[in-house]
């Protein structure tokens, strides 16, 4: 059998060695003192740990214990504070006092004890005090460390050229520095306190528009738990509603079990940057405005330059058939004269075309719609545009096209620029082709939303050099272009006529390889009307007319014109004459037949303002209205500004007698 070995029983847990051995591995001071003997009646060790005195010597001071240890600037107030207090103490209270001690070695200790009633007198009052007195020397250092540290910060905070804001977790503000005060506007006894969502603030976005509370940089910190770096925005301030603008960098701050416990904002005020960055950038658009100006002034030069051309070509033609027929006159041959004179009428419209192209341009007239059938427009825009050129043109029409509402004069100028572009990207010669078919469009991105419904569709395709994919979204720019000679007016002009006829452009293009540009046109639900044939001249008289232009050799050409197609005729060089010639006739009972008036008349009454007083003479007077100036709304609607119908000037004899059949009787 393995011999039992036998240990001593444990000393009782209730038995007072027990008990001094626990006391004395304390490392706090526990003491009994009795007050009527002003004595330390009983220490542990600890007061040897904490002070290096040992227990006796602590008992041989006596009643000079705390005069003796006790730092002088202390001990008043522990004996005002504490000592005062012992009479009154309950058995269930604890007096706690902090004062510094001096050590053995001459140091001053910190020390917080914690006193209670340990017994009492018969009487009642209180006899001995037991204490726990705990060392915080190295507590207290480090508290005095941090409080110069952030006095330190404070200082430094305050020397800085930024605000500080500190945020508590509930975002009530519980620091704020003076520069804070100054660029919020509000003094730092306002802003302590108040919460990232007080009405206080207002915090506008760099667009200048209002920053919702969401976005406030202390929202946004706790909200993501990520800091913010050099974030732009204003203050409006509350007093004054001036606004300051400021850099902002936010960053939250953690407790050690995770949590977020403040945000700390810092503000720099750069207003006076962002003025200067203002001002630049007003200074910037100054000077891109008038370089702009100069580009356009040069390119309108070259523009001039262009137009003077073709109109010296086009006024050389109509002077030398007006030559030939006074050749042919002069030597007795009538027919060919009148063929002469014929063939000047082909280089009149070209004239009168190239003037509408220069309106539409100017400012985007508005079109003057008929419904025609374009197909025969396609291909003489096509020959024309071509003629003279190494570049041939095939036109692909589908039979029974369907017709457009649309101004002819127009629609020709857009065959016509597009397919010049397509000539003068193959210097070499080629071939265009330009395809028109019937096509059912159903939801197609057109400019302004999706398209449904019937339109006719213009595919003009080169075989050229192709555009850059770069360029594609610029082509269609006023003054854009990549060629040397380029004005950059042709396709603006192309786009501007097209959206004005409610249709679309779309463009493909492939560098090395050509071309297409396919135009869209809203097909109409009109018929086409047959042109009446010129009526033969006659003398008979079929009405009267009062005719107001305000000049004298277009009013003397025009009055001959009608008067050879048996109209007896009045004529006004201003919109006062013509009212007053207007109402004499009205009240003799001989009302003009058609009144015919020139929309524009050089510091004179013109033709809108001369009609609107005319109807309230007479409401049912028959008026039209006559202008170069194609673009004019008015033109575009005449009805809509009490005409009846409008006449494009100059025109011709055939124009003018057929709109007078429409509405004389």
């Amino acid at each position: 059998m393995t011999q039992q070995q036998n240990f001593p029983p444990p000393p009782s847990t209730h038995s007072a060695e027990f008990l001094e051995q626990i006391v004395s591995l304390s490392p706090d001071i526990l003491y009994i003192y009795d007050i009527c003997d002003q004595k330390n009646i009983y220490s542990n060790n600890g007061v040897q740990k904490v002070l290096g005195y040992t227990i006796s010597e602590i008992t041989e001071m006596g009643a000079g214990l705390l005069s003796s240890l006790m730092h002088p600037d202390d001990f008043q107030t522990y004996l005002e504070q504490t000592v005062s207090r012992y009479n009154t103490l309950k058995d269930d209270e604890e007096l706690t006092t902090r004062y510094r001690m001096r050590h053995r070695n001459g140091s001053w200790r910190w020390l917080e004890s914690v006193e209670s009633i340990y017994c009492r007198e018969p009487s009642g009052v209180p006899r001995q005090i037991f204490g726990v007195i705990h060392d915080i020397t190295d507590t207290k250092i480090a508290e005095e460390a941090h409080q110069k540290s952030e006095q330190s910060l404070k200082r430094l905070v305050e020397h800085l050229n930024a605000g500080v804001v500190i945020h508590a977790a509930d975002t009530n503000i519980i620091f704020a520095s003076e520069k804070a005060s100054e660029l919020l506007g509000l003094s730092v006894d306002q802003i302590m306190g108040k919460a990232a969502i007080d009405p206080a603030w207002c915090f506008i976005r760099e667009d200048e528009t209002r920053m919702p509370v969401e976005e406030y940089p202390v929202a946004r910190v706790f909200a993501t738990l990520q800091p913010i770096k050099n974030m732009i925005c204003g203050i409006v301030r509350p007093a004054t509603q001036d606004r300051v603008w400021v850099i902002v960098n936010a960053f939250p701050e953690f407790d050690p079990d995770g949590q977020v416990s403040r945000a700390v904002i810092t503000f720099i005020d750069i207003s006076d940057r962002i003025e200067a960055e203002l001002a630049l950038a007003t200074e910037k658009e100054k000077l891109d405005e008038a370089r702009q100006k100069a580009q356009k002034l040069e390119s309108l030069g070259v523009l001039a330059g262009g137009i003077a051309h073709d109109f010296n070509n086009l006024l050389g033609g109509i002077l030398g058939c007006v030559e030939c027929a006074i050749d042919c006159i002069t030597d007795n041959q009538p027919q060919q004269a009148l063929d002469v004179l014929h063939t000047s009428f082909d280089v009149f419209e070209r004239t009168k075309g190239l003037t509408m192209q220069l309106l539409t341009f100017a400012k985007g007239g508005a079109p003057i719609r008929k419904t025609i059938d374009i197909s025969d427009l396609i291909e003489q825009s096509t020959r024309f545009a071509l003629s003279g050129s190494n570049v041939e043109g095939k036109c692909i029409i589908q039979k029974n096209l369907w017709p457009c509402d649309c101004d002819e004069n127009q629609i020709g100028q857009v065959i016509d620029n597009i397919v010049i572009n397509g000539q003068q990207a193959m210097p070499l010669g080629g071939k265009i082709s330009v395809i028109a078919t019937n096509e059912q469009v159903n939801n197609a991105a057109g400019p302004s939303g999706n398209r449904n419904g019937p339109f006719v569709k213009i595919e003009i395709q080169d075989h050229g050099i192709g555009i850059e994919k770069n360029h594609l979204s610029k082509i269609f720019d006023p003054f854009f272009t990549t060629k040397s000679l380029g004005q950059g007016l042709g396709l603006a002009t192309v786009y501007s006529i097209v959206n004005r006829h409610d249709g679309w452009l779309e463009i493909d293009s492939t560098p090395g390889s050509g071309t297409t540009v396919t135009v869209f046109l809203p097909a109409s639900h009109s018929t086409i009307t047959s042109p009446q044939s010129a009526p033969a001249p006659t003398r008979e008289t079929k009405g009267t007319v009062l005719i107001m232009d305000d000049d004298q050799m277009l009013l003397n050409i025009e009055r001959s014109l009608l008067e050879h197609l048996g109209y007896q005729v009045t004529c006004a060089q201003n919109g006062q004459s013509a009212l007053t010639q207007f109402l004499a006739a009205h009240n003799n009972g001989t009302p003009f037949s058609v009144t015919i008036l020139d929309l524009t008349v050089p510091n004179g009454m013109g033709g809108a303002e001369t009609v609107a007083q005319i109807k309230g003479i007479d409401p049912d007077a028959l008026v039209i209205v006559a202008s170069g100036y194609a673009n004019d709304p008015i033109m575009a609607d005449p009805g809509k500004y009490g005409f009846c119908d409008c006449i494009t000037k100059p025109f011709r004899k055939e124009e003018i007698a057929e709109l007078l059949k429409k509405h004389v009787s």
